[in-house]
């Protein structure tokens, strides 16, 4: 009997076709791990920011209290608006806010909503 020892070179190229075939794979799905990171950051940028516009409503504490302003932070075409009414019932105010803007030519949002005590 003869042994031998190492791989055939049809062992070696099928071994790098499946290695070429599973890089490529992985490759296919750097584009779309991308685009998520940039949107998990823009939401991010605009919770902090609603949260933030969130924290001066609670601080007013006036009833009808609204406005809109820019929120370059999140994204150029990003706005914050904000707006209080009335609550459930007479002791309470409800407080609104919410952060928009455009990425990859889509609405994006994110919403805060509270109950203030009086």
């Amino acid at each position: 009997m003869r042994y031998t020892r190492g791989l055939s070179v049809l062992e070696v190229q099928l071994a790098f076709l499946v290695m070429i075939v599973v890089v490529l794979a992985l490759l296919g799905l750097v584009p779309g791990a991308a685009r998520q990171s940039a949107t998990s950051s823009s939401y991010t940028r605009a919770l902090y920011t609603a949260t933030q516009a969130m924290e001066g409503c609670l601080q007013r504490n006036t009833e009808g209290d609204t406005g809109s302003e820019p929120a370059p932070e999140v994204a150029p075409s990003a706005f914050v608006r904000w707006s209080t009414s009335p609550g459930l019932n007479a002791n309470t105010q409800r407080v609104l806010v919410e952060v928009t803007w455009i990425e990859q030519n889509r609405p994006m949002r994110v919403e805060l909503v509270s109950q203030i005590y009086q």
